[in-house]
């Protein structure tokens, strides 16, 4: 809960805007219309904090266990940041909950969270993923504290682990070929090679199949253009053999997750995993990298803040550059 005024700011981009109750709030370009906008804001924030004060209980009801502010957490994290936000920290705060739940909140003492790093440690979780339920913990004792519930503890001095590099995620050309010629269902092997040959995210494959979402249409996806606020046609089938292909997979899966799950259940490899291999071997392939990030649907600040129609007969040329031909497909299929 925000206690100090929200400030005045303005973006990279030279929008102003301001920051309460866990959302941006964005105005316009213009400092004085802006600033109005943002004096208007307050007076909402002002309401809300009002609000938000009246909930707080009253001294003698301030005995609480761990569990009854995690749910307390959550219900305000649904409501201020939506359902999302709140299976956010119910993934990342289950472990400490199962571990603390019938705790007084007030006997919490920092080296409890460092028991559960270590643990972690000992299981051998990934380090983002130790460092995600960190901060969470922090986070939901935080919200105690500012509402508070729970007396001022100090739990910075448990701290969070360094991450490596990023590992590659990218297969070289014969492995995509042969992970998606060796998949036994045909149908699913369509939806892998249109993935691969368009450099597709899954979520855009299953919108584009089914006709979800608003601006979609067939081979083409509108996506937003986050810094002038305009919208932008992302073209997804550039090749002839991804049109093949394109034709043989058929809308089976609705949603993005029942789609992964199944190629995991078949395969245990996600199909985000071609979309990696796609930019590497296009890159391998001596495609620039502006052109593979345009391919990919990629647009980075500088094309964001000066776009300009790209020259999407090239794109496709250089996208063409992926196949699986060598392995003759088509007769696998037939």
């Amino acid at each position: 809960m925000n206690r100090n005024t929200p400030s005045f700011r303005q973006h990279s981009s030279g929008v102003w805007f301001t920051k309460w109750g866990g959302k941006p709030r964005y105005f316009t370009l213009n400092r004085e219309e802006s600033y109005e906008k943002y004096l208007q804001s307050l007076q909402e924030w002002a309401r809300w904090r009002q609000h938000r004060d009246n909930q707080r209980l009253p001294a003698i009801e301030k005995t609480h266990t761990i569990e009854s502010i995690y749910q307390k957490f959550l219900a305000t994290r649904k409501a201020e940041g939506g359902i999302e936000r709140q299976q956010f920290y119910e993934k990342h705060l289950k472990r400490f909950i199962a571990a603390y739940h019938d705790l007084y909140a007030n006997d919490f003492r920092p080296m409890m969270l460092q028991r559960l790093k270590d643990g972690m440690l000992a299981k051998q979780f990934a380090p983002r993923t130790i460092n995600h339920d960190i901060q969470a913990v922090r986070t939901m004792l935080q919200w105690a504290m500012d509402v508070e519930l729970i007396e001022p503890v100090n739990v910075r001095g448990v701290k969070k682990l360094p991450l490596g590099p990023i590992p590659d995620k990218s297969w070289s050309a014969s492995k995509v070929r042969h992970f998606i010629l060796g998949c036994p269902k045909p149908n699913m092997r369509a939806w892998l090679a249109m993935c691969y040959l368009c450099g597709l995210r899954p979520k855009e494959g299953v919108r584009i199949m089914r006709g979800q979402g608003r601006g979609v249409q067939r081979g083409v996806m509108v996506i937003p253009n986050k810094a002038t606020r305009s919208r932008i046609e992302r073209h997804v089938l550039f090749s002839a053999e991804a049109f093949h292909w394109w034709r043989l997979a058929k809308p089976q899966w609705s949603r993005l997750d029942s789609f992964s799950q199944a190629v995991r259940d078949e395969l245990e490899c996600g199909p985000h995993q071609l979309r990696h291999s796609a930019g590497t071997n296009l890159i391998q392939r001596g495609v620039a990298r502006e052109d593979a990030d345009s391919i990919l649907g990629h647009y980075p600040r500088a094309v964001s803040l000066t776009y300009m129609p790209m020259q999407w007969r090239r794109l496709r040329y250089l996208a063409a550059r992926l196949t699986l031909r060598d392995s003759d497909s088509y007769c696998i299929l037939s």
